[in-house]
């Protein structure tokens, strides 16, 4: 499995596809905010690692990147905790692309919001529907004695 890497402007590149990337506008304010960059770089690798962890079918390193209060908000709206979270992965199912573009990481104290497009082909295994996914996602990682840890994670649909 190739591991994915980010290019110069912090675009995760996961798996490519023929899917065009999707930008997001950036606020005149951005970098202004208190952030080092070893925490954004430290950031980026553990979202390129969750990103990789799926495309491996790992769920033992999955599991090790979310708090156990994870809420995932699906793109459908459906609400998932992190045992359920685990069982789609587990049990509904492969995922076969993930593109993540330009990242935008905030960092608060021991909070961090992270926002940017995704891009992925996910099958469903007991149909074998192909579902390809363009959203926004916004995530909140929390840091504590464990380091970093995804805890939030919000899926919309990109705006036509």
């Amino acid at each position: 499995m190739a591991m994915p890497e980010a290019d110069r402007h912090g675009r995760l590149r996961i798996v490519t596809s023929a899917h065009d990337a999707i930008r997001l506008p950036r606020g005149p304010d951005q970098g202004e905010m208190s952030m080092t960059t070893s925490d954004q770089d430290t950031l980026r690798d553990l979202e390129s690692r969750r990103c990789a962890a799926l495309m491996g079918a790992d769920e033992a390193v999955l599991a090790g990147l979310l708090t156990e209060d994870l809420v995932h908000i699906h793109l459908n709206g459906h609400v998932d905790d992190k045992p359920g979270y685990l069982a789609g992965f587990r049990d509904k199912y492969i995922f076969r692309n993930i593109e993540r573009g330009e990242l935008t990481i905030r960092i608060f104290g021991d909070a961090a919001v992270m926002t940017g497009p995704l891009i992925q082909t996910i099958v469903v295994r007991d149909s074998g529907q192909v579902i390809d996914v363009r959203a926004i996602t916004t995530q909140v990682w929390s840091r504590d004695g464990d380091g970093w840890r995804l805890n939030t994670c919000h899926n919309a649909p990109v705006a036509a």
